[in-house]
């Protein structure tokens, strides 16, 4: 069996991995991948694999076709974020695909929350005139102020799919 990885996180990682591929006889190919592959080279490499670990590439239906057409029997989306996947294409096509839910989930939170806050306390013009080689000016300060002890920030968040 041959499995396709083109996730940049676990392609950090393939050494780790490569000793439970070896141990269940999957030959695993590591694409040579900054963040994502063109749909172009994804139709050229799937149809070549058993199986495919998807990052953030355009896993789309044409992708998916292509991969049918050769030996694509399975596919697994690598993360919390589903948007690039055809998840329509894989089950018009008969293409077992799963997501890995709770991967990233409390980091992408965690920076979700730090974002949110630092809007709120509009750190990213304050630190604006900083990457600009200057200092913030005191209007920039001022806007510190305006959250007041009593002001209060809520934050709802909705289970992803499969959570």
């Amino acid at each position: 069996m041959k499995v396709l990885v083109t996730c940049p996180p676990m392609l950090g990682m393939i050494d780790t991995f490569r000793p439970i591929f070896e141990k269940h006889g999957v030959d695993v190919t590591a694409a040579k991948v900054v963040q994502t592959l063109s749909v172009e080279e994804l139709k050229e490499l799937v149809p070549e694999h058993d199986g495919w670990i998807i990052g953030d590439d355009p896993a789309t239906r044409e992708v998916f076709m292509a991969g049918k057409a050769g030996k694509l029997k399975a596919a697994v989306k690598w993360g919390i974020g589903v948007d690039n996947v055809d998840f329509i294409a894989c089950k018009d096509l008969g293409i077992p695909i799963v997501n890995t839910p709770n991967m990233f989930g409390g980091e992408v939170a965690d920076i979700a929350v730090g974002y949110v806050i630092a809007l709120a306390r509009e750190t990213f013009e304050i630190d604006a005139p900083y990457a600009q080689g200057s200092g913030p000016s005191r209007a920039a300060f001022r806007s510190l102020a305006r959250l007041s002890p009593s002001s209060a920030l809520a934050i709802s968040a909705k289970a992803p799919p499969g959570a």
